[in-house]
């Protein structure tokens, strides 16, 4: 029974030095999942070592020259909120053809970014941009004589290929090519007793970006300044109803094609609180050119596009677009 014993005991020693021994090889400390097998090295996304993450993301932050962090390869993801202030749809009076602002108003979006870069310096980018918001317009609340309510949205998906240049001062240079989808979108309803108007104005906008991003590192923050330029398209849809209790007394449809220029520029602070998370805070601007549909904010009696209102009626089909404000989140980095 004890040489039975003692002979189990051996056996788990050997296989345990070899077991280590192995590891050893292929490995660093930590916590790792399985390597990519080297005969798919040139198939998309497998270079050797992608996968092998020990998942420790509050290891400390390393330095590669003793000062900088070294871009990072692998996958990226961020997790921003914005806080936009966005300019709201004007009013057009149809009698006398004025043109009035209705200011602008701050909206609260979510923000999805997922980035992966290889060995070679290039890699993809994704990026999700939504918000939403919503404002009175004839009375500032529902207890007005006329409450006219606006629903905006504004939603960008952007998909680029990415190219990485290291520089010699400790930042680097990406610039990028790629796609873009834009969807603007305004709803108003105005309640006058039995009657309501309603009215939708939709863009859905595509076409070809091209951009930068100049990375600064500086110890445990990087600065961020990125640009781009798109080259859109953009379908035009308006659409107003009147309804006197709850029947449709009167319908307007209409659509119409637009070449749309789209700027867009952001400049962001990330301060890494460990290797691989960081907190972020930036600005943003993004100007759309002309060509944008938005509804009209005027009254119904004033409206022409409302069976009820007076003058002719009119689409604004041909507006510019202005999105401004701050952004803030966390950054996981592979």
């Amino acid at each position: 029974m004890a040489l039975k014993r003692t002979f189990m005991i051996v056996v788990l020693l050997v296989c345990g030095t070899l077991t280590g021994t192995t590891w050893g090889q292929n490995h660093a400390p930590g916590t790792f999942f399985e390597r990519t097998p080297e005969t798919a090295q040139n198939l998309p996304l497998a270079t050797p070592g992608l996968f092998d993450y020990d998942t420790q993301l509050f290891a400390p932050l390393e330095f590669t020259n003793g000062k900088e962090k070294e871009p990072n390869t692998g996958f990226t993801f961020t997790l921003d909120r914005s806080y936009i202030s966005i300019a709201r749809a004007a009013r057009f009076n149809s009698l006398t053809g004025e043109q009035t602002s209705n200011g602008s108003e701050f909206n609260w979006g979510t923000n999805y970014e997922l980035g992966w870069y290889g060995e070679n310096d290039t890699g993809w980018n994704l990026k999700f941009d939504n918000l939403t918001g919503s404002f009175f317009t004839n009375g500032e609340d529902i207890q007005s004589t006329n409450p006219t309510h606006v629903e905006q949205k504004f939603a960008t998906v952007q998909l680029n290929r990415m190219f990485r240049q290291t520089l010699s001062h400790g930042g680097y240079f990406e610039p990028y090519l790629g796609g873009r989808f834009v969807q603007i979108s305004d709803d108003a309803v105005q309640d006058t007793g039995p009657a309501r108007f309603l009215q939708d104005a939709s863009n859905s906008i595509f076409g070809v970006q091209a951009g930068a991003r100049f990375n600064q590192r500086r110890g445990r923050w990087r600065f961020t300044y990125n640009g781009a330029i798109a080259t859109t398209y953009n379908q035009q849809r308006y659409e107003s109803t009147d309804l006197v209790a709850g029947l449709v007394t009167g319908q307007t449809s209409t659509s119409d094609q637009s070449f749309v220029p789209i700027l867009d520029g952001t400049i962001e602070a990330a301060y890494h609180i460990s290797r691989d998370l960081s907190l972020k805070l930036g600005v943003q601007g993004v100007y759309t050119w002309n060509g944008i549909a938005r509804v009209n904010t005027e009254t119904a009696a004033l409206n022409g596009n409302s069976v009820t209102g007076a003058g002719v009626a009119f689409q604004p089909l041909d507006e510019d677009f202005i999105a401004v404000g701050f952004r803030f989140g966390v950054e996981w980095r592979r």
